[in-house]
């Protein structure tokens, strides 16, 4: 995590960087911490230890969520605990077939952490409270209903070699070079056939 960082706060202040894509690799796009060691950790008296961890994740989270840039995170897979913690702050979140969203934290009698109490508190009538309360799942399609995230594509265009990311900043041409918008601007008919907003 602490090498993440690092590269989003170089990016942040590099002029030739326009937007950051996040994505996982394998089957998820990232399960979040690992409680189970952070509560060994505690139990054999590393406290210390434990609360960097939680100071690592918290400020990252911080950090993504006033982050200066677009930020795109493709959600291909499990995003759960601190995952959700570092994707929901993007500016767009793409979901996919393969997406499952949870806070499974309070499965072992922990609170949503990380930013969760946040989002979820912004959605609607009372999904925050019960997915908060019940560690429940959400697939792609319900993060979409409910606002967690942006747009939907299959995973098969997901990727970074196939998905039309240039459409994406799109939406915020503010934060883009001049020299692109007539180039995002052609390309926002192709970025339809991809993606479900």
């Amino acid at each position: 995590m602490s090498r993440l960082r690092k590269l989003y706060e170089s990016y942040e202040g590099n002029p030739d960087i326009g937007f950051v894509v996040m994505k996982g690799n394998g089957n998820a796009f990232c399960a979040g911490a690992d409680i189970v060691s952070v509560r060994d950790m505690i139990k054999k008296g590393n406290i210390e230890g434990s609360k960097e961890i939680f100071r690592r994740v918290y400020g990252f989270a911080y950090l993504l969520h006033t982050y200066l840039k677009p930020n795109v995170a493709i959600l291909d897979g499990v995003t759960m605990g601190g995952g959700a913690a570092i994707s929901i702050p993007g500016t767009f979140r793409i979901a996919t077939e393969k997406t499952v969203y949870a806070t499974p934290e309070t499965l072992i009698g922990l609170h949503p952490d990380a930013g969760a109490s946040f989002h979820l508190s912004h959605l609607p009538g009372y999904l925050g409270e019960y997915l908060g309360l019940t560690g429940d799942r959400l697939n792609g399609v319900e993060m979409i209903a409910c606002g967690l995230a942006t747009h939907y594509a299959h995973s098969t265009v997901s990727s970074f070699g196939h998905f039309p990311f240039c459409n994406i900043t799109s939406k915020l041409p503010q934060a883009l070079p001049r020299r692109f918008e007539k180039k995002l601007r052609q390309n926002v008919d192709q970025l339809k056939t991809y993606i479900t907003t």
